[in-house]
Order: structure tokens, then sequence, then C-alpha cells
């Protein structure tokens, strides 16, 4: 069965937009593969903090260099 066709859809018409959603999503670590370190950097919401860094007083340039320095911390982890 396809995920448009799936019965839940009819249940309620405001589910009616999430019938194509995944024609128009994907995963936060696209165009690579998902992998567990990817994970951990979003769920430590490092991205997150990057921004809220930057837009709290952080001068961006520093709040994208701790970034990258904490994911790069995550990445070199065995």
């Amino acid at each position: 069965m396809l995920f448009e066709t799936h019965p839940l859809w009819n249940i309620d018409l405001k589910y009616e937009a999430f019938k194509t959603i995944g024609q128009y999503s994907h995963l936060y670590t696209w165009s690579a593969v998902p992998d567990p370190k990817a994970q951990i950097v979003i769920g430590n919401y490092i991205i997150a903090y990057m921004y809220a860094k930057a837009v709290t007083g952080t001068p961006t340039q520093n709040a994208i260099a701790w970034a990258e320095a904490a994911i790069r911390r995550v990445y070199e982890k065995s």
C-alpha cells in the first residue's frame, strides 16, 4: 500500500496536507547517508545553539567556529 493512499489520511481532512509531504522533505543529513554521528550532532542541538549564539550577541564567525569545533569533536571520536 502506498503512503499516499493509506486510510489514515481519510480520518480527518486536516491530515490531507501530509499525504505528499515525503515528496517535499528530506532527512537532516541529506544528501549524505544518515549515520550515528550525525544523529549525535542533531541530538546535541549543536546547529540550534550556533544560531542561538549568533542571535544573542556572539559574533557570527565565532558562533560558526564554535559549532564547527563541536561537530569535529563528535566526528573525530571513534
